[in-house]
């Protein structure tokens, strides 16, 4: 019997990043991962077939929502499959002593997040950014005692020690990630979330309009945000994450209301709905 191929899985590189640390989470050891240098690529390789399915970033508890993957929708077929939601862990990772280290490298992000913890531990080390935590990890390897701010995967990828592990200032911070494929074959589970990509005419009252039927069908809805780019008629989309699973009596109902309120409404998947970690 033939081999079953890999799931080949697209995601925001490079390898050993914290994205790359939420895709094997989701998707396991065995899958084959494409690492790819921005949003837009991850899209274009997932509609061209070149990956099957494409993790992208959504949202982080400290800095908010990454409004260039919701714009994206607007102009992809691509749907939601899932989500996942990691701790935004970063850690301290050298082949030297904590009282050896000179050099720290990292990106701008992660030493944003972790600088309480190096004003505290580690004062006159030279802080050297680089393009990504992979390659701070990677210049740890390098010179000598240097360490660098960096993931767990980071470690094992380039055989470096733990140091000092959840060094972030902020205790609970997560990144929040999309699973983006073709199709949506997901079944109900019983508690779900549909994610839904609308515009609203431009008159008064539109935006109210179009929400009303959640209130008045007992729909729960847990995010809104507005994109940052307008569409091709010159209205903004809106993104809304609702309760319920698409086939829902609930939700069909709701959004056939919401239609007539709307420029355009589209269904960009239903998923299981997960707790932060």
């Amino acid at each position: 019997m033939a081999d079953k191929p890999k799931k080949r899985v697209a995601y925001l590189g490079p390898k050993a990043t914290l994205t790359h640390a939420a895709a094997i989470a989701e998707f396991g050891k065995n899958a084959e991962y494409l690492a790819y240098n921005s949003i837009d690529e991850i899209f274009e390789n997932v509609e061209k077939g070149n990956a099957d399915s494409g993790i992208v970033p959504e949202e982080n508890s400290d800095k908010g929502i990454v409004n260039h993957t919701f714009d994206r929708f607007a102009e992809s077929s691509l749907g939601i499959k899932g989500e996942i939601s990691i701790p935004a862990i970063y850690s301290l990772l050298s082949n030297s002593s904590l009282n050896e280290i000179r050099k720290i490298y990292s990106d701008a992000p992660a030493f944003a997040q972790c600088r309480k913890w190096i004003s505290k531990n580690l004062p006159k080390a030279e802080l050297i950014e680089t393009s990504s935590t992979t390659k701070g990890a990677e210049s740890a390897t390098v010179y000598h005692s240097s360490a660098a701010i960096a993931s767990r995967l980071a470690a094992e990828e380039f055989k470096l020690k733990i140091v000092a592990e959840n060094i972030a200032d902020l205790a609970n911070n997560y990144l929040r990630f999309l699973v983006i494929g073709k199709g949506n074959g997901n079944k109900a589970t019983g508690k779900d979330k549909t994610s839904l990509m609308f515009s609203v005419k431009n008159e008064p009252g539109a935006l109210f309009n179009v929400l009303k039927p959640l209130h008045d069908n007992k729909v729960n809805m847990t995010k809104i945000e507005l994109g940052s780019a307008k569409m091709r008629t010159g209205e903004y989309a809106f993104f809304v994450d609702v309760q319920g699973f698409k086939d829902d009596a609930a939700i069909k109902k709701v959004i056939a209301k919401m239609q007539p309120s709307c420029g355009f409404i589209r269904i960009l998947g239903s998923y299981p709905e997960k707790a932060e970690g």
